[in-house]
């Protein structure tokens, strides 16, 4: 990508997304993969059991696998019964259609978690979300086994800029940070060899909020578009 400042990339990855230009037509987001025949608390559930397995495995096939297994078997988007659910069943059918990289973990974290909506929750995943502040809410969703930094504040993304939630502290919330936006990060010039060494994700988390601000663009909007072409690039 030609071009000099993490503004300039930032205009140009979320107009070329707005427009679906380039690799943009034909790809989408986490977003995107939820189903549109689900109810909103459905959905909700979707977000919360699928972005926790998000790790070490392509998206798409996660995401796609993810549609048929719950539009097949419904049930599972309820955590009264995910969370009575037999754990070898799970697993099995995480490794079948989500091609899961750790099926047993995958189950585990289903069981547990939909334990812990029950017990904490309501068995509302909108009520952790239920918080004045974003970083109340991510306070929240760290408790949960699996949501790390990169998968609690994907699940978050996700949630938000799906059911639209206003929270007033929004910036302060770090975007998702991976291997791949660390790499790109240093390719482009904007970290040196250290940073990227030591995976500074809080450094490349400013540069992209600053140059967000800068272009007036919600950084919500850009992780979409990076999340994007990181993967495709």
């Amino acid at each position: 990508m030609k071009t000099k400042t993490p503004e300039q990339i930032v205009k140009k990855l979320v107009a070329d997304f707005r427009a679906r230009k380039g690799v943009f037509q034909n790809k989408i987001n986490v977003e995107d993969w939820v189903p549109d025949w689900a109810n909103r608390q459905e959905k909700a559930v979707f977000l919360f059991l699928v972005t926790v397995l998000d790790y070490g495995m392509r998206s798409t096939t996660l995401y796609q696998g993810a549609n048929e297994l719950f539009k097949e078997r419904r049930e599972l988007l309820d955590p009264k019964r995910l969370s009575r659910a037999d754990e070898k069943r799970l697993a099995k059918l995480s490794l079948q259609f989500l091609h899961a990289r750790f099926p047993n973990e995958a189950a585990k974290r289903w069981v547990v978690n939909s334990q812990k909506l029950l017990a904490e929750f309501n068995g509302d995943v909108f009520e952790i979300f239920n918080k004045p502040a974003a970083l109340e809410v991510l306070k929240n969703i760290y408790q949960f086994r699996g949501f790390g930094k990169k998968t609690g504040d994907l699940f978050f993304r996700s949630m938000v800029n799906t059911f639209k939630l206003p929270y007033p502290d929004i910036n302060k919330v770090p975007m998702p940070i991976d291997r791949h936006k660390l790499r790109l990060t240093y390719e482009w010039g904007f970290i040196n060899k250290e940073d990227y060494n030591r995976e500074d994700r809080q450094k490349v988390d400013q540069i992209w909020k600053i140059a967000c601000q800068k272009a007036k663009v919600s950084w919500l909007e850009f992780d979409r578009a990076f999340w994007i072409w990181e993967v495709y690039n």
